[in-house]
């Protein structure tokens, strides 16, 4: 993320006779150890300020583990019920078991969020949708409403074609309409003319739009039904980078839009600390009700331990009423 440097040196670049500077050589490479790695007892804050936890709509354990430097990614969940990155998550903290948040540096990833979709084929195809007959259209489930900055992104087994392919979504009626209506989000021509390659994935840029699914209209012109082997939904990827101290639990919060972003003092080591390889952690998924799943206070083991001996007293009490 650094832009090229500008040193004063540069000035000395005409003076500098270049067949006379010594020769650098690398030295050799070495595996990175814990002393390169900046620890907590190394005067890092690790501990914020206190903050409610019952404030937030979306609560979710993150799994524990050795301390250190974590990084925490956020899933599509996280991304759709958050306040987002148009106010770089303003709503998102990590709280530890005695309720004081944990300070974090979020970054974004360079890979992207990829989130696999299923396409399929709509007979009839949606009254408000005017296709013609040479129309293919394929219903795309969305994940979450109200995600954004998305690429949609096909793939073909079939090596030479040309065909113009839409993304729509269905609309509700309302001031303007009487009945349902539909919004095309993005439109492109898919092509390939070589059967030597095969053939390039086809992405389209998506705007933000809350929607329940996606429809993928492709126009066949008089050539059959094109293939479409798979699909994918991409979107920026973004971590929290956090230290994990000894015996602690943490949490994930989100879900307050009342929140601006926090403002903590660990970003001013952000470029000591994102140069560390942190472990990589991802939270349990949210519950339909948007919360993580519960801890189970009893493992299987003594769970069925208690019910094999209630069985036996149960059992034992009978045969004494019995007799």
């Amino acid at each position: 993320a650094l832009p090229p440097p500008r040193y004063d040196l540069e000035a000395a670049r005409r003076s500098v006779r270049i067949e006379q500077v010594a020769e650098a050589r690398w030295g050799e490479p070495r595996t990175r150890t814990d002393a390169d790695t900046p620890v907590a007892a190394q005067g890092i804050p690790i501990v914020g300020a206190a903050i409610d936890a019952a404030k937030f709509k979306v609560i979710r354990d993150i799994p524990p583990g050795e301390p250190g430097m974590i990084a925490l990614r956020l899933d599509e969940a996280a991304l759709a019920h958050s306040s987002g990155i148009n106010s770089r998550f303003g709503d998102v903290r990590v709280i530890g078991e005695d309720g004081r948040q944990v300070p974090y540096l979020l970054e974004r990833s360079s890979e992207p969020l990829s989130v696999d979709v299923t396409l399929v084929r709509l007979d009839p195809v949606p009254a408000a949708l005017r296709t013609r007959p040479s129309d293919t259209v394929y219903a795309v489930a969305w994940p979450h409403e109200r995600l954004s900055s998305a690429r949609l992104v096909l793939t073909t087994s079939t090596r030479v074609f040309r065909r113009r392919v839409s993304v729509a979504a269905e609309r509700l009626p309302d001031r303007q309409r009487r009945d349902p209506w539909i919004e095309t989000l993005a439109s492109a021509e898919w092509l390939n003319a070589t059967q030597d390659n095969a053939a390039p994935a086809l992405t389209l840029p998506l705007p933000e739009s809350e929607a329940s699914r996606l429809l993928v209209v492709v126009d066949e012109g008089d050539n059959s039904a094109l293939p479409i082997a798979s699909g994918r939904l991409l979107f920026p990827q973004y971590r929290l980078r956090l230290f994990r101290g000894p015996q602690t639990t943490l949490r994930l919060a989100y879900g307050e839009p009342a929140l601006a972003a926090p403002n903590y003092d660990l970003a001013l080591l952000a470029p000591r600390l994102l140069g560390v390889s942190p472990t990589e952690v991802t939270a349990p998924a949210e519950r339909a009700d948007g919360s993580a799943p519960p801890a189970s206070l009893l493992s299987p083991q003594v769970f069925w331990a208690i019910v094999a001996a209630a069985v036996v007293i149960l059992v034992f009490l009978i045969v004494r009423l019995v007799r």
